[in-house]
């Protein structure tokens, strides 16, 4: 069910819960629906919810790019963090979202820091419900960048 769709869904009982993700999780708890458990604060506080990928070829023969996209990630992220109103007036940009619901929205974490234990955690709460059969090795995943 698509997020938009879930608040509605609850509301008429056609489904007992939902599992939204910001902003529709301050959209239904404004129109009186109950938090049961939250994903990513419930799970870990700061926990590191989205990270990006390169093939190791890619970053030995693209380093300079690399580089110039992990610096703007890493102003981007640090921006987002110290101004909330911003990045509140930006969800505004790509949603249908009214202005009062962004105003109470819980923002995300964002941190230019790999949560590493987080990570962990994720990886090891994937194999205990079954989406994988081994935890993947984190610190094989991770990229750190020189110097």
């Amino acid at each position: 069910m698509l997020f938009p769709d879930q608040l509605a869904s609850l509301q008429s009982k056609r489904v007992d819960a939902v599992s939204p993700v910001e902003p529709f999780v301050s959209q239904a708890r404004g129109a009186g629906a109950r938090v049961l458990l939250s994903y990513f604060a419930g799970f870990q506080p700061k926990v590191t919810v989205g990270t990006y990928f390169a093939m190791k070829p890619y970053i030995a023969d693209n380093g300079d790019v690399i580089d110039r996209f992990v610096r703007a990630m890493n102003r981007s992220l640090t921006y987002a963090q110290t101004h909330p109103d911003h990045a509140r007036q930006v969800v505004l940009s790509y949603t249908k979202m009214p202005p009062k619901v962004a105003e109470k929205m819980k923002l995300s974490y964002w941190s230019s820091n790999l949560n590493v234990p987080s990570i962990e955690r994720t990886a090891q709460a994937a194999k205990q419900f079954g989406f994988v059969k081994t935890a993947p090795n984190v610190e094989d995943l991770i990229w750190h960048q020189p110097g």
